[in-house]
């Protein structure tokens, strides 16, 4: 059953954003110190390490294995089915 108005603690945390907004052009001027920086490609590193063991991950599981079909059949299912969570 779907309630009719949200939670108080939904609404608490909702005020946050309300007074938040959106300036395009206030970080353009602002020059990044050099831990900024060093943060930004930290985490870009992070991320392609990331990509990379997941790539090295499904090659593994799709090569490694007599049926082949089944692994496929598994990595298909593993992606569609949360994106069908999501559309639901």
């Amino acid at each position: 059953m779907i309630p009719s108005h949200p939670s108080p603690m939904a609404c608490i945390r909702g005020r946050v954003h309300c007074t938040e907004c959106i300036v395009l052009c206030a970080d353009a001027d602002e020059k990044h110190s050099v831990s900024t920086y060093a943060l930004k490609w930290f985490f870009t590193v992070v991320s392609v390490g990331l990509i990379a063991s997941t790539v090295i991950g499904i090659w593994m599981g799709t090569t490694q294995i007599r049926r082949k079909g089944l692994a496929w059949t598994l990595l298909i299912a593993g992606t569609l089915v949360p994106i069908g969570l999501l559309v639901i």
